[in-house]
């Protein structure tokens, strides 16, 4: 289920108490009621690297976990997903230059890690099966849409012996079909992942060559493609270009954009 406590810094996902993720915001209160910017990249936006790494502690601590649980991909908008354990805590955490390498997913069934990926549009994907302990997150941009990124992740969880039908998915706020508007490349690319029209179909948009399209909903297709039932897989329903005062948008801001964090985590 999700919760819009956008006041509270983030927007939260749940499945029962011991799973958690958490899309953040652009901001949160500070001291003396000074705001506190969330964004959460070192190499996007205007904050400094002990600014981005105070947010990371704050994020941290909405976990109850230090920065060292926190474990962050090299993102490169591709297909690949990394298993971690404990052995990988704090992974690019406080340095870009140590994260995972060229991995736009992780997954673990190890407690108390914080899985940590960036986004200014893209698709956060969250995945749990809470039974059966594990968690993941994927980034499922277009490139990641089209190489069926969160498809994937579910084959790999299959792999270690975890039922679709036994997982849950959450999927977190993006550039909604109303903001997205993108060319016949983009189209082709991604239909050749979805396959026959349904759910998240392109719509053509008024100019020439160009489309409407709603990444969230095709990945709840490729979701539902992949062995999850429907009711298991929960939208938060908030496009990141539409809410300015709420969330980081390249499509909206161009390179002037931070990052927001999708993060989950089990206890």
């Amino acid at each position: 289920m999700w919760t819009k406590a956008t006041d509270a810094g983030y927007v939260s996902w749940s499945v029962d108490d011991s799973v958690r993720a958490l899309v953040t915001t652009r901001e949160v209160g500070g001291a003396a009621g000074v705001p506190l910017s969330m964004n959460l990249s070192f190499v996007a936006g205007q904050e400094s690297a002990d600014q981005v790494i105070q947010s990371r502690r704050q994020v941290a601590a909405w976990f109850s976990q230090p920065l060292e649980a926190m474990v962050y991909a090299e993102q490169v908008h591709g297909g690949e997903i990394a298993i971690v354990s404990q052995a990988d805590g704090g992974r690019g955490a406080a340095a870009a230059a140590n994260a995972v390498p060229a991995a736009d997913g992780l997954l673990t069934r190890d407690r108390g890690l914080v899985l940590s990926l960036l986004f200014a549009d893209c698709v956060p994907v969250f995945l749990a099966a809470p039974d059966q302990d594990w968690i993941g997150v994927v980034h499922a941009g277009w490139r990641g849409t089209a190489r069926g990124i969160a498809m994937r992740a579910v084959a790999l969880l299959a792999a270690q012996g975890i039922a679709p039908a036994a997982l849950w998915a959450g999927i977190g706020p993006s550039i909604g079909g109303c903001c997205y508007e993108v060319d016949e490349t983009v189209v082709h690319a991604v239909g050749a992942t979805v396959g026959k029209p349904g759910a998240g179909e392109a719509v053509p948009s008024a100019a020439p060559g160009r489309f409407q399209l709603d990444l969230g909903e095709v990945n709840r297709r490729l979701l539902r493609e992949a062995g999850l039932a429907d009711e298991r897989i929960e939208s938060a329903g908030l496009c990141t270009a539409c809410h300015s005062q709420w969330f980081f948008s390249y499509r909206r801001d161009g390179v002037r954009s931070g990052r927001l964090g999708g993060f989950i985590c089990r206890k």
